[in-house]
């Protein structure tokens, strides 16, 4: 077995001998699970209507393109609820879908 050497770190009694005031004076971390609960929750921000339309539309989109794999010509595969979650409604009826298009002249 070889001996293990050592190799000393000049540099850590100057670090220890700068930070030794700092230590010294150092407050105690407190932890989020030793912090006082606040009584109050902050309030939801209310989400606007341009971005639940979006939220909406991008369910609907990422719901009809997994079920879109299990449609066949006479329905739908077995499996597909227990692979893409209940389906999403489509929200055509309240949200306009805005297309990246130009401007019209």
């Amino acid at each position: 077995m070889m001996p293990v050497r050592l190799r000393l770190r000049p540099h850590l009694p100057i670090l220890l001998l700068a930070c030794a005031p700092a230590l010294a004076t150092a407050q105690p971390i407190a932890w989020p699970s030793e912090q006082p609960a606040t009584s109050e929750a902050p309030a939801p921000r209310e989400e606007a209507a341009s971005e639940r339309c979006e939220r909406l539309l991008r369910e609907f989109d990422r719901s009809a393109a997994c079920y879109e794999r299990f449609r066949t010509v006479n329905g739908m595969r077995p499996g597909a609820p227990e692979r893409c979650g209940p389906p999403v409604r489509d929200p055509a009826g309240e949200c306009v879908r805005r297309t990246g298009g130009g401007s019209r002249r």
